[in-house]
């Protein structure tokens, strides 16, 4: 749509300088023969020359209707003062900075459309300025702001904009809110221009800083970047096992013989539901004085008696299970005393360490919490374990009075321990979850999946559906990037072997799905139009061609503006 303004009379007549059209030279055309491409600035102590006000009446035309809305375009001339400009540039026609504004009322003969809701309540709305600069006199430079190609539209967000690529887009003009009658309104204008206030000042105060102290301020920010990302790195990391209880010990109590143990966490096997220990006895009590010490079976003792080390065989795996041809119960580890005191006392270095492993039994914890649901998965261990002397068959009693070890990428802790002083059996319950950097680090993978496969979606739908351009090294980056999802599974740790976990239906199956699509459609339209040119269907969405242009008749020659 294009309508055509006439300028006002009384506007044309209260112009002394006003003058014929006539040609003259743009900036553009003038600045390669300047020595620098932009005029510098003027010194404060000089002044520029203001020349009336030009008022031109004019009509603008709206997106949503064909009758367009009465207003003005104002240009203010302001010529500077050249003195302290260089010779060469004062004998060329002088820059002359001319600000334009454009203002627009409602006409009362429109009927009221929601397009207009905005400017129903004020007279006239003054929707922004923006300087532009003109060469030669005052005169010429009213000619030259008035042939300005700027083409304004109304919008009911914005107001009047500019719709020239080469110029900055005209907003609402914050001194006009008052006119309005919205004190909510106001109060939120005068909030804006405070904090743009606040930050021009602040921000006009540091530069010099950053300028001559740029190189200590980027050292400076790496190094409490680094420091951040290792802090939270460190604070994720896994736990070393801790089962100890000290509450479960009473020693003196039902038995003078005790084994100390020491506990080390080797490994975790989700896949064999395995949890390896190993262990080591660390002292051997056997007796108490009156006062409460305890006894061990060192260089002081004269003999010590031979124990067997018992574990439920049912929490075990088969393979901590010694092969053996004795009835009963099958000890998991056998005490010698006579080898225990022969190594305290270094005169035979030939007995076995007292040392040994076990393979326990893990078990999911619910439907809810198994492997399928890395990486939150969790696992239950059970510890049973009972000693007795040889041959007599007393009750011997057990404390881990140490533990120790990490498996990599589980962390274990103790839930309850205690002993039953009927039999003195020892019961340690374990929990096994996934270690915390691991769950952030899966999710990690999961979101930046889903991020690189919305952007593609996005990148489709605008290149296919409405048909924007794009580079054709962009629309064949999905069919690259399926093959670098499945790696990225790849480098889950410990997660399920193939494909099944809910990790994979809630990321990668729908992901590799989109992508897909995203892939074969992104390619199929080579085959139907250049994708790197925009379609019609996008200049008629996006390019508000349909805005129309104002024109002005100066002299019999029509002119946009």
């Amino acid at each position: 749509m294009s309508s055509e303004v006439v300028l006002d009379a009384n506007a044309q007549s209260a112009n002394p300088d006003a003058v014929s059209a006539q040609q003259v030279p743009h900036i553009v055309d003038i600045l390669p023969e300047l020595p620098f491409t932009k005029p510098r600035p003027l010194p404060p102590t000089h002044r520029a020359t203001s020349f009336p006000v030009q008022t031109h009446q004019v009509t603008l035309p709206t997106k949503s209707s064909s009758v367009p809305v009465p207003g003005s375009i104002q240009a203010t001339v302001v010529k500077p003062d050249l003195r302290p400009l260089p010779a060469i540039v004062r004998s060329d026609p002088p820059f002359v900075q001319s600000p334009i504004s454009a203002s627009a009322q409602p006409s009362p003969q429109v009927p009221e459309r929601p397009e207009l809701t905005n400017w129903e309540s004020s007279n006239t709305m003054i929707a922004g300025s923006e300087p532009i600069m003109t060469t030669g006199d005052a005169v010429n430079a009213v000619q030259q702001t008035v042939n300005s190609p700027i083409q304004v539209t109304l919008d009911p967000q914005n107001g009047l904009r500019s719709r020239n690529s080469s110029s900055m887009s005209l907003k609402p003009n914050p001194t006009s809110a008052a006119a309005m009658d919205d004190p909510e309104s106001d109060k939120e204008q005068r909030w804006h221009h405070g904090a743009f206030r606040w930050v021009k000042k602040y921000r006009t105060s540091s530069l010099p800083l950053l300028k001559k102290y740029w190189t200590f301020i980027l050292l400076f920010f790496l190094a409490a970047l680094v420091s951040i990302s290792i802090g939270i790195g460190w604070s994720l990391r896994l736990r070393t096992f801790n089962g100890v209880n000290n509450n479960d010990a009473d020693f003196g109590n039902d038995t003078n013989v005790w084994l100390l143990l020491e506990a080390n966490l080797v490994n975790i096997d989700p896949t064999m539901q395995v949890m390896t220990l190993e262990w080591q006895i660390d002292d051997f009590v056997i007796g108490f004085t009156p006062n409460g010490t305890a006894i061990l079976c060192d260089q002081n003792a004269q003999s010590c008696p031979d124990v067997n080390l018992y574990f439920d065989q049912n929490l075990l795996s088969s393979s901590s299970t010694p092969a053996s041809n004795i009835i009963g119960p099958q000890p998991v580890f056998t005490l010698n005393g006579t080898n225990w005191l022969s190594l305290q006392k270094q005169t035979d270095e030939r007995p076995n360490t007292a040392r040994f492993r076990t393979d326990v039994l893990i078990f999911d914890d619910g439907t809810g919490r198994t492997a399928q649901s890395y990486p939150f998965e969790k696992y239950n261990a059970q510890l049973a374990m009972y000693a007795m002397t040889i041959p007599d068959n007393q009750t011997v009693g057990i404390f881990v009075d140490q533990t120790s070890g990490i498996a990599v990428g589980y962390n274990a802790k103790l839930t309850d321990s205690g002993v039953a002083f009927d039999n003195m059996t020892y019961i340690k319950d374990i929990e096994i979850t996934r270690g915390p950097v691991i769950r952030v680090y899966a999710i990690f993978i999961v979101m930046a999946i889903w991020m690189v496969t919305l952007t593609f979606v996005v990148a489709g739908v605008a290149a296919v559906v409405l048909g924007k351009g794009t580079r054709a090294e962009v629309l064949v980056l999905p069919v690259a990037t399926l093959f670098a999802f499945t790696q990225l599974r790849g480098t889950l740790p410990g997660a399920p072997a193939g494909f099944g976990a809910d990790i994979d239906f809630v990321g990668i199956l729908p992901c590799l799905a989109l992508l897909t699509l995203c892939s074969v459609f992104m390619t199929a339209i080579f085959l139907f139009r250049n994708p790197e040119k925009n379609t019609q269907t996008y200049e008629v969405l996006f390019d508000d061609n349909s805005t129309g242009q104002m024109t002005l008749t100066m002299g019999g020659r029509k002119t946009p503006v």
